[in-house]
């Protein structure tokens, strides 16, 4: 039986944030697209509730929510505790929304849809068509899809990165120890009086209360709770080893241990990767984006902004001109968002190591400011000006140890910053540029 061969300028694998994104802006620019998702597209991308920072729907082209079901909240603070909830550090306002995956995904492959490109769901691909030029396609069981540009959006599982040798040998599967067990659920509020209570016996009605250090440096469990609504969202998150708790048996844990607390009404648990994004990021023909660039914001996990910014730049590197556009693609990330996300894998990995009694010393000290909480949570860089440096100071004085593992961290993810800025041009320079980047950010 002769196979069916389709020709498309781009084909994007993944209907995620990520690949509805890329689908969305190739589309508007008059390319004819296919998005392919492997599940019911029901299905597809994250089931849960993600913050996502306001300046990152500008930079990525993407309308911001404005009402419910798709926007969830904005919250007046944050509130970050250590594990004995003994300390506490409170960030006023909120640089970030809160918002249903679900709605948020359903949007943007609309959107997509609306522009152009063509959406089909169950389809999943058996095979990266590859040539000495490089990549040139896609086969699925329903069709031999032949294609200018194949986006790989399709999360961890990488499906064209492991089937491109060219990225194989290159991008690596993460660690274990550079992997985080997340998950979230949101839950009805069974008795609305207890909540309050539980509520204002840590100051934090309509709060966003995260606490950190539960399995290790790297975890947490934030709560929310919408008395008016009656509900309840839980995100928890941990490094995924044999001997600390996943991210759903934190959740399972904190459901069991508040009776007001009622039935699951959604949510979802996943894997997420951690590290630096990898550098290769693109290939003649083939890029990824998301998650199968490990394109996450080390310090917490979160990775929707950046996917969705990705999808744009090579958006808009393709329409310019397909030839080269993922080697420009690639440079233009890493050298901008990219740099970023590289710095702050320095930080993720120290944090690996803190004990509840570091991050209670962090807080008391001024070790871990205000400052540099929202440039957490805003997944920006924090400005070393002079007063912060002064208060950092200060802050060494009152805990000398930890100053001494965390100021020059800090000072590496500078140096990581200025370097990843320097993204070389030529292809020739990748190789010591990469040996380099990996000495900075894993020593």
């Amino acid at each position: 039986m002769t196979e069916a061969i389709e020709h498309w300028d781009a084909v994007v694998v993944g209907a995620g944030t990520a690949g509805s994104t890329a689908a969305l802006h190739l589309a508007r620019a008059n390319k004819r697209v296919l998005l392919l998702e492997a599940r019911p597209v029901r299905d597809s991308g994250a089931q849960w509730v993600n913050a996502i920072p306001l300046w990152m729907y500008d930079e990525a082209g993407v309308d911001k929510p404005t009402s419910r079901p798709e926007l969830r909240a904005r919250v007046a603070r944050h509130i970050m505790l250590d594990p004995s909830w003994n300390h506490r550090l409170v960030l006023e306002g909120s640089p970030v929304l809160f918002v249903d995956m679900r709605h948020m995904v359903e949007r943007l492959q609309r959107s997509a849809c609306e522009a152009g490109a063509v959406l089909r769901e169950s389809e999943p691909v058996r095979e990266a068509l590859t040539d000495h030029r490089g990549v040139y396609g896609v086969r699925t069981a329903r069709a031999v899809i032949h294609s200018k540009l194949v986006v790989d959006a399709s999360g961890m599982s990488g499906v064209i990165r492991n089937r491109v040798a060219a990225f194989k040998d290159r991008c690596p599967p993460p660690k274990h120890g550079d992997v985080c067990s997340a998950a979230q659920e949101v839950r009805r509020v069974r008795d609305s009086s207890a909540a309050r209570a539980w509520l204002q016996a840590r100051g934090a009605v309509g709060d966003a209360l995260g606490v950190v250090g539960l399995e290790g440096g790297f975890s947490t469990r934030l709560i929310q709770v919408d008395l008016e609504r009656e509900e309840v969202e839980i995100l928890t998150g941990a490094i995924a080893e044999r001997h600390r708790a996943s991210g759903q048996a934190l959740v399972d844990e904190f459901v069991r241990d508040h009776a007001w607390i009622g039935e699951r009404l959604f949510g979802g648990a996943g894997a997420i990767p951690l590290r630096r994004p990898y550098d290769t990021l693109g290939v003649e023909g083939a890029a990824l984006i998301g998650d199968a660039a490990c394109q996450v914001f080390p310090a917490h996990g979160s990775g929707v902004g950046a996917g969705m910014i990705a999808a744009r730049m090579l958006a808009e590197e393709f329409a310019r001109e397909p030839l080269g556009a993922t080697r420009r693609y690639e440079r233009r990330f890493h050298r901008t968002l990219g740099a970023r996300l590289a710095a702050y894998d320095v930080f993720r990995r120290l944090s690996q190591g803190f004990s509840p009694k570091d991050i209670a010393s962090m807080i008391d000290s001024g070790l871990f400011s205000a400052h540099t909480f929202a440039a957490g949570i805003a997944q920006e860089m924090p400005t070393l000006d002079a007063r912060l440096l002064a208060g950092l100071g200060r802050a060494a004085l009152r805990a000398p140890r930890l100053a001494a593992r965390l100021l020059p961290a800090a000072l590496r993810m500078q140096a990581v910053h200025r370097w990843y800025e320097q993204f070389p041009s030529a292809r020739a320079l990748a190789r010591p540029w990469s040996a380099a980047a990996a000495t900075l950010v894993e020593r």
